[in-house]
């Protein structure tokens, strides 16, 4: 069995790698935001197939933005404030 920092070290590999594809699908498209949200709105039902619980969703989603506030420290986009 996985130790806590095991799986939290897991989770971030995969938040990074998702990320890199992202920016990747970026790059390539002229639309940037329809890509992110195009994204977003396809992983929804994904998580949901593989057994996530919408409240489980939910939640996740509203955490990860509430952190973003702090983490961003009022920037709307990396660097913009240099």
């Amino acid at each position: 069995m996985a130790t806590e920092d095991e799986i939290r070290m897991l989770c971030l590999n995969a938040a990074s790698d998702f990320a890199v594809r992202c920016k990747e699908l970026k790059d390539q498209n002229s639309d940037t935001q329809r890509i992110l949200e195009e994204v977003m709105i396809d992983l929804v039902p994904e998580l949901w197939d593989r057994f996530f619980s919408q409240s489980e969703i939910k939640t996740a989603f509203e955490r990860a933005l509430a952190g973003l506030a702090l983490y961003a420290a009022d920037e709307e986009r990396r660097g913009d404030k240099r």
